[in-house]
């Protein structure tokens, strides 16, 4: 029984210590082998807004191609 309270007690760690992320637990021969903790960094930095993307795409010229007539044609809008 000593050694079922100190797995739990070291799940509690790894859950205690955990403010993002998992908790794995792995077994083998019904026996724990190993706890493994994955913490996730949240970030508060946003991606470019999808409004200077956009912006972007329609500065660049865009190229349309034809395989079969064999011809490239670019062109800006």
């Amino acid at each position: 029984m000593k050694k079922n309270a100190q797995l739990i007690e070291e799940i509690n760690d790894a859950l205690t210590d955990l403010a993002w992320g998992s908790v794995e637990i792995y077994v083998q021969d019904n026996i724990v082998t190993q706890i493994t903790v994955k913490n996730i960094k949240k970030t508060r930095v946003s991606p470019k807004s999808s409004k200077s993307s956009s912006e972007n795409i329609k500065n660049k010229p865009q190229v349309l191609t034809n395989k079969k007539e064999k011809y490239i044609n670019v062109y800006n809008n």
